[in-house]
């Protein structure tokens, strides 16, 4: 199955009105033919204090553009005032 295959595949999947939930080590669902998607990459321990901790770093593809997605955070006051 190649590109164009795989997006017309998500394709029927958005006119069905389906959810879908995906896992793979290369597919991000980043195809004209969805409007919208949130992928969920997963991180390890990275460089020299590597650890067993897993986190997950979200990205939004819009359609057009893949974005990382971060949260709005709200103003923490500053307790040393």
């Amino acid at each position: 199955m190649d590109t164009v295959n795989r997006g017309q595949v998500f394709a029927l999947l958005a006119a069905l009105d389906l959810d879908l939930m995906l896992t793979s080590d290369h597919e991000w669902g980043t195809y004209r033919e969805l409007d919208g998607i949130a992928v969920h990459q997963l991180e390890t321990g990275l460089g020299q204090d590597q650890d067993d901790a897993v986190t997950s770093v979200r990205f939004i593809w819009d359609g057009t553009d893949l974005v990382p997605d971060v949260p709005d955070v709200p103003d923490v006051p500053d307790v040393h005032e």
